[in-house]
């Protein structure tokens, strides 16, 4: 009789004789196939669970996905994507409560994750009940991390490392003592730097996923010190690189290759991180790194005076084609985050950390203006922020998804304008 590994708290799941049922013999968690897996989906599936119960939550992203879709209907396979993109982890207390810890926050409501929404659509009545139970832990942890995340520091460079030696966890590695020399050398600079090793200094371990999602969130530069693959890959060394990468649809970071007592070639890097612009160690590499970071961001110092001006609009609609370039420059400036609370709150009363979580879920400023209609609202995407204005209204090109966030979009404008006729209406002249 075959067994996997429960992927929710780590017992045996002996599976039935047929390959199509199974339980864990612990926690009581259902699996349930239509088919019986391939060798190989079995052997990926186990491993896809280890991953995630070794906190390695992108690859065991990455191979969960791979089986859903292999295998249609497969609940068990979202289930597991979805528990690792949120960075799941599961404890079961004395009671058999499942008790969560997520660390890996997201913006994204768990009931709008792709992923959980597939799990519950294909799962058993059984499976239902224990993904949704399971489901509302999560979010209530989720929305506990981002109400902790709203005021915190905002960062301009995270440095990610491994801090201890993968064979002796109480032996500290030459990335460490180059971590704190760069955060020493960068916070003279000006520069508002994250190292876990001093900033999460008192802060108990439980607690460091808020601290370490605003620094992500809001860091435009992060620097990785790399001194094997081993490290590079270690599970929270790359938890934290790969969701930077997300987060900033893959700019910004910077591999720092090789430390004092350490030479290793940018060529020996994970396929993810090789298209990147790595700084080799050398006895120049302060100023190196210096200047590449300080080069960043005299490109958004140069965009930002591009746009110190603030536009106006005459109140008729004549000639909008012509202000589409200014009205472009207004919008990305309403969404820098440093300079536009204020702007946010004369617009329509909206928090600012309602448009930086719609912004950060799709992963960047909004870029441009697709279509102006005459007599229709600015809308913000996606239901988290409607910003009304008169006679203007304005899609923005993104990525992926276009045709299926602007519709969403639209629906949920729609219903909110009929729900309630006195949103606030603002004045452009005065922006």
């Amino acid at each position: 009789m075959k067994k996997l590994t429960c992927l929710e708290c780590g017992g045996e799941i002996h599976i039935s004789n047929n390959g199509l049922t199974g339980k864990c013999a612990y926690c009581g968690n259902e699996f349930l196939l239509k088919e019986p897996l391939t060798d190989g989906q079995f052997v990926n599936l186990q491993l896809a669970t280890e991953y995630l119960l070794t906190f390695k939550f992108a690859d065991a992203k990455r191979l969960f996905l791979s089986l859903a879709k292999e295998i249609e209907g497969f609940a068990t396979a979202y289930f597991g994507a979805f528990l690792a993109e949120y960075g799941i982890e599961i404890v079961v207390d004395k009671l058999g409560n499942k008790i969560p810890t997520c660390h890996r926050a997201s913006v994204v409501s768990v009931y709008n994750n792709e992923f959980y929404i597939n799990a519950i659509k294909y799962a058993s009545n059984t499976q239902k009940e224990e993904y949704e139970k399971l489901g509302e832990s999560i979010e209530k942890v989720r929305l506990e991390i981002l109400n902790q995340v709203e005021d915190g520091t905002s960062y301009d460079i995270f440095i990610c490392f491994k801090a201890s030696e993968i064979e002796d966890e109480n032996k500290k590695t030459a990335d460490l003592e180059l971590a704190n020399n760069l955060y020493n050398f960068l916070a003279e600079k000006g520069y508002k730097v994250f190292n876990s090793a001093t900033t999460l200094l008192r802060v108990k371990e439980q607690n460091f996923e808020p601290y370490i999602y605003r620094a992500l969130s809001t860091a435009k530069v992060m620097l990785l010190l790399c001194s094997s693959v081993e490290k590079i890959e270690s599970a929270w060394v790359k938890n934290e690189w790969s969701r930077f990468l997300d987060l900033n649809n893959g700019q910004g970071l910077v591999p720092i290759c090789g430390n004092r007592f350490t030479v290793y070639s940018p060529l020996a890097l994970p396929h993810e991180l090789q298209k990147l612009n790595a700084i080799v160690y050398d006895e120049d590499v302060k100023e190196k790194i210096l200047q590449k970071v300080s080069a960043f961001f005299i490109e958004k110092q140069e965009k930002a005076k591009e746009k110190e001006f603030k536009p106006t609009f005459e109140e008729t609609t004549e000639n909008v084609e012509e202000n589409v370039y200014v009205y472009d420059i207004w919008v990305e400036e309403v969404f820098n985050f440093d300079k536009t609370a204020e702007i946010i709150s004369d617009l329509a009363k909206i928090e600012l950390i309602e448009a930086e979580k719609l912004v950060k879920e799709k992963g960047v400023f909004l870029q441009s203006v697709n279509k102006m209609v005459k007599n229709h609202t600015l809308s913000a995407l996606n239901g988290f922020a409607t910003l009304k204005i008169e006679q203007r209204r304005v899609i923005t090109i993104l990525p992926s998804n276009v045709e299926k966030i602007v519709e969403e979009a639209e629906e949920k404008v729609n219903k909110a304008w009929d729900k309630n006729t006195t949103i606030v209406q603002t004045n452009v002249d005065k922006i």
